[in-house]
């Protein structure tokens, strides 16, 4: 867990053209994009439980981390 500042921080010591995403495990969507925007983040990764419809749409790269329980979990994500 870090700061929006923290975030900033990072975001501002990294080169410009590499990505810099945020680790999510909560949140609306709306929350989420305000601190993407806030931070300055290149992309999102979702940890959350959210399914791959909700991972959809957000507008930069995305990524939505799965609990590999079992083949078939893989394969609904």
């Amino acid at each position: 867990c870090c700061t929006v500042d923290a975030a900033r921080a990072v975001v501002d010591a990294t080169a410009a053209d590499e990505l810099v995403f945020g680790v999510f495990v909560e949140g609306s969507r709306e929350q989420i994009l305000a601190v993407v925007r806030e931070a300055g983040l290149s992309g999102v990764q979702l940890h959350g439980g959210q399914g791959a419809e909700e991972a959809c749409d957000w507008g930069l790269p995305t990524i939505l981390a799965v609990a590999a329980t079992s083949r078939a979990a893989v394969e609904r994500a």
